[in-house]
């Protein structure tokens, strides 16, 4: 303890600078009985010029101990022919090495370079918590604290712009049963300091002297303490977070602080850039937001989250405590800083939700006039913009005007499609529900369209009240199930996505040829008015299948052929003009009733042919009886076609859709 009653730190450095002699080396590494209050007081070193103590604590309050003896000593195990300084290439440097120490100190001295005598000195307090300190040998882990200085040097000298090769250095560790210290040295072979008054810059920064301690004692200090250290900045990290989730949750649904939050909205100045609307803008403009947000969040920190409040509180409190216990009684409190940042950082979150709502209202009031011009004239007007935006420069702020005017139209348009497709799902649940029919394919399909309803209101959100709402995962599910095989990018055409919407296709068709005499199911059938009735639902169903079909390979040949464009090309060009064929089947059902109508007709006919020959050649039964197999084929309304269509493919690829489908379904219209 000090003598006004402050702790002492686990660890202190001080540290002197004079020009270099080679007769220090003798001093740090003698044998003989020395004075540690003595040793501590530096500026009895008969080779100190001057004094640089440590920024963190009081130097006396450190040496309160009566004089014992302390000296260098080998660790056990080491070569006796070795000596116990210890430098950044070895713990126990040999004669060799010792040696090549006195040649570099001697150029030193020649040269007029500057050495740092300094000291390290540990609590006995810390060398016990620390495990350094054996009480049946009696011995201090002295290879411990040397491995602690190596790794701590390089980073120490970096910062005073000392890590090149004429710097050297060493380090001896002295010691008895109460009390540890390691001497320090640097020096220089040549200068590479700034000059002031023709000599090298002695001091060093105190950041520095304070990372060489903070380092040390990382290495030293137990692993239960680094552990509790994590601990709490892992708790901090944690309640910070969940402040923050709970104010942004808040400020949408606490009832009772939305008049506040409301005037602070009124109070918010004009600016055209709304992004000034932060903690950090101090005009005088601002200054009545300020104050209002400041108390709306300490409303928030004194009632609804008062508990992680004072934990946050509790646990940073903690943090300086053990920080002040390693490094001493002056390191800064945090206390405070922390608790503004975090203060600062609530009021910001409560900004961003007034920017998104004042967002919202100037979109709204813009969609509104926009939905007042009708979906003839927007569709008009989308055409003249693009053409309008292809001739401005993209950075321009026309050109940004005109792309947010854009994204509204089409907005307004997709919200148009998005209600009729709404109503359309609302008057096929009524058609089924008036059926009062219980069978299992009523309750089938009144599922898939009420799923369907949900997806239509889903998209209808903005993403981010999806998030909020945490219904993102299943607006992925629906988008996934019941994604329009003709409208699906082929860039999201993953595996996935295939599988899944071809599986969902298989299951509803599957149904239908389970129970084709039900009513529900002639009201499920895609082209109701179709003569072939079941069977032009069989060929819908199939070639919605082969379109996702084509998609997927295209999707796998992009990923394929990314570098090979002609390759890609050349491969895809066939499946593109498959497709092709294939949306002018799905858009008309009229045609897929003509390819039924002619696949009979060519039946029929190689029928009546096939009969004609019998009669002269009883041999040709075999060809008859597979054209019987092939009408009966046709009569199970493609039953086996549609099973070899309902396979999975697997695959891990996630879809991230932002309803890219926003512009294709603006045509619909």
């Amino acid at each position: 303890m000090t003598k006004d009653g402050e702790q002492s730190p686990d660890i202190i450095y001080t540290q002197t600078f004079h020009v270099a002699q080679s007769k220090y080396l003798g001093y740090t590494e003698r044998k003989e009985a020395i004075n540690p209050e003595k040793d501590f007081e530096l500026e009895n070193n008969p080779y100190a010029d001057q004094i640089q103590k440590d920024p963190d604590e009081k130097f006396a309050g450190y040496i309160g101990y009566t004089d014992r003896q302390a000296a260098t000593k080998l660790e056990r195990g080491v070569d006796k022919n070795r000596y116990p300084t210890f430098t950044k290439d070895s713990l126990n440097i040999d004669n060799h090495q010792h040696q090549e120490l006195i040649d570099n100190l001697n150029l030193a001295q020649k040269n007029k370079t500057m050495l740092w005598a300094g000291v390290i000195s540990f609590s006995p307090e810390f060398i016990r918590a620390a495990g350094l300190y054996d009480e049946k040998t009696k011995t201090v882990d002295q290879r411990a604290i040397k491995l602690a200085v190596q790794k701590a040097m390089p980073g120490f000298l970096a910062q005073e712009e000392l890590d090149n090769s004429e710097t050297f250095w060493w380090g001896d560790v002295h010691l008895n049963t109460d009390h540890v210290h390691v001497h320090l040295a640097i020096s220089q072979r040549q200068n590479t300091r700034e000059l002031k008054n023709g000599e090298p810059v002695g001091m060093f920064h105190t950041k520095s002297l304070r990372r060489l301690k903070s380092d040390v004692h990382h290495e030293l200090a137990r692993s239960i303490n680094r552990e509790r250290d994590v601990e709490l900045d892992k708790e901090i990290d944690h309640l910070r977070k969940d402040l923050v989730e709970n104010v942004q949750w808040l400020v949408r649904h606490d009832a009772d602080q939305q008049q506040l939050l409301q005037n602070i909205y009124w109070s918010l100045p004009q600016y055209r850039d709304k992004r000034k609307w932060r903690a950090s803008n101090h005009s005088k403009v601002f200054h009545e937001s300020h104050e209002l947000t400041d108390k709306l969040v300490d409303n928030f920190l004194n009632d609804q989250l008062h508990d992680s409040y004072q934990q946050f509180k509790a646990a940073v409190h903690e943090k300086d405590t053990r920080s002040r216990k390693k490094y001493g009684q002056h390191i800064k409190d945090t206390e405070k800083k922390r608790d503004k940042a975090l203060r600062e950082f609530l009021a910001n979150r409560v900004y961003d939700y007034l920017r998104e709502v004042d967002e919202q209202q100037n979109g709204q009031q813009t969609l509104e006039k926009i939905a007042a011009q009708g979906v003839d004239e927007n569709l008009k007007q989308i055409e003249l913009e693009k053409q309008r935006l292809s001739m401005l420069k993209p950075s321009s702020n026309e050109a940004k005007a005109l792309k947010k005017r854009l994204g509204l139209r089409r907005l307004y348009l997709r919200q148009v499609n998005l209600d009729a497709r709404a109503n359309a799902i609302d008057n096929q649940i009524a058609k089924l529900k008036r059926l009062h029919d219980k069978s299992p394919a009523n309750e089938y399909f009144l599922n898939v369209l009420k799923e369907q309803r949900e997806l239509v209101t889903l998209k209808k959100l903005p993403k981010f009240e999806r998030a909020k709402q945490g219904m993102t995962k299943r607006y992925r599910e629906l988008s996934k199930r019941y994604v329009d095989a003709v409208k699906l990018p082929i860039q999201a055409a993953s595996p996935e996505v295939v599988s899944e919407r071809i599986d969902q296709l298989g299951k509803e068709l599957g149904v239908m040829l389970k129970y084709p005499d039900l009513p529900t199911v002639q009201m499920m059938l895609p082209n109701p008015g179709s003569p072939y009735g079941l069977q032009n639902a069989v060929y819908y169903y199939q070639m919605q299948q082969q379109v996702l079909k084509l998609k997927g390979q295209i999707y796998e040949n992009n990923r394929q052929y990314k570098d090979d464009f002609a390759k890609r090309n050349a491969t895809n060009r066939p499946l593109f003009q498959r497709l092709k064929k294939s949306y002018a089947m799905l858009e008309n059902g009229e045609r897929l009733d003509q390819m039924i109508q002619h696949r009979q007709e060519f039946l029929e006919r190689t029928q009546k042919q096939a009969q004609a020959r019998y009669q002269t050649h009883r041999g040709s039964l075999r060809l008859l009886s597979n054209l019987d197999r092939l009408m009966s084929g046709l009569q199970r309304d493609g039953r086996a076609e549609m099973n070899a269509m309902r396979k999975h493919l697997d695959d891990d690829d996630e879809i991230e859709r932002a309803d890219r489908e926003e512009e294709r379904e603006t045509r619909e219209i």
